[in-house]
């Protein structure tokens, strides 16, 4: 049964693979949920907690803590993923074209020299002449750990029952970390993004092993990188726009015409233009559906979304074909994010 019902998907695959015409491709831009055309002047800030030191219960937890390297300091840990999450959020916002950015090390030195005045970063924002900041904070970046113990049994060859017992350690690591961009005319929030989640591992330890820190490989860095990459991916498609590709699909000439396949040609050498214009002409004089949805479709591959209508409009009333109307629709689609797009710069 099974070999069968593969048979059959691998035949329809391949049915579909051969059915599907000439793929035609390209790229628009799709408009971010946040109009940010008034704000595209920014400045990124230094991850608010990234500096937060250890804290200490007790004077006995302290001492322990100081036989392993880790004192009433800095967070290592914290500094090196605000250290990421700046650099990563820099170069995903420089990556876009979209903003003029102000760097933390700009941003930093500006704040060096306010020190002893009572200013909030949107102030700092307007000193550096900035239409808006963008403000991250690490909430909770820490591990806890639980150790427990294994046991597996088996039986030798004289029937002999072994126990063998395996001690773990589950690592669960908890990452809670925001971005906020502000407006600095107004203290408005225009857009964030956080993330607040737990990741744990569990690996076999020796059993004299008397401290967690001894497992440095441990230390969750590339769990939590991972996850700022969501955040900051989340934050940079609230606020720029981004490119999108498109695929679509020409429909076969079953009639073996010539100048289709010329077309057909064209097509698959990306000469797109030439392509449309050899469809049109046989469109034009023949109404052949195959030839007037080819054209538009490659309309819109070059971006011409309003005469793609037209075209689309006029193969549909002579053709009511679903695909032309499914194609029709996702168009309208495409010229509304469009226009939104276009105000966005």
């Amino acid at each position: 049964m099974r070999k069968i019902l593969k048979v059959s998907l691998s035949l329809a695959l391949l049915s579909l693979v051969f059915s599907c015409g000439t793929r035609i491709e390209y790229t628009r831009l799709r408009p971010s949920p946040v109009n940010m055309v008034d704000c595209r002047n920014i400045a990124i800030f230094n991850v608010a907690g990234a500096e937060q030191q250890y804290t200490f219960d007790s004077w006995a937890e302290a001492f322990v803590a100081s036989l392993f390297g880790v004192t009433n300091d800095v967070d290592p840990m914290k500094k090196r993923i605000g250290e990421y999450a700046t650099d990563k959020l820099t170069n995903v916002l420089y990556a876009t074209n979209y903003f003029a950015i102000v760097p933390a090390s700009t941003v930093e030195q500006a704040a060096k020299s306010m020190q002893g005045q009572n200013f909030a970063n949107s102030d700092l924002g307007t000193l550096l002449g900035v239409d808006a900041i963008v403000e991250g904070s690490i909430h909770r970046l820490e591990y806890t750990d639980e150790r427990f113990v294994v046991e597996t049994t088996r039986t030798l060859e004289d029937g002999t029952k072994v126990t063998q017992k395996t001690n773990k350690l589950k690592r669960t690591f908890h990452i809670h970390m925001s971005y906020n961009v502000i407006k600095t005319a107004n203290r408005q929030i225009l857009a964030g993004a956080s993330i607040n989640t737990s990741e744990s591992q569990v690996v076999t330890i020796s059993p004299d092993t008397r401290y967690p820190r001894d497992y440095e490989y441990l230390d969750g860095y590339y769990i939590y990188t991972k996850y700022i990459d969501s955040l900051i991916k989340t934050l940079r498609y609230q606020i720029a726009p981004t490119a999108v590709p498109e695929i679509r699909y020409l429909k076969k000439d079953k009639t073996k015409n010539e100048e289709m396949a010329r077309a057909d040609k064209l097509a698959k050498g990306k000469l797109y233009d030439q392509a449309y214009q050899v469809y049109r002409q046989i469109w034009d004089a023949t109404s052949m559906y195959e030839a007037g949805y080819n054209a538009a479709l490659l309309l819109e591959a070059q971006m011409k979304f309003q005469e793609a209508k037209a075209l689309l409009e006029a193969v549909i009333q002579k053709y009511p074909e679903k695909e032309a109307m499914d194609a029709l629709r996702e168009l309208n689609k495409i010229i509304a994010e469009q226009k939104r797009v276009e105000e966005q710069f």
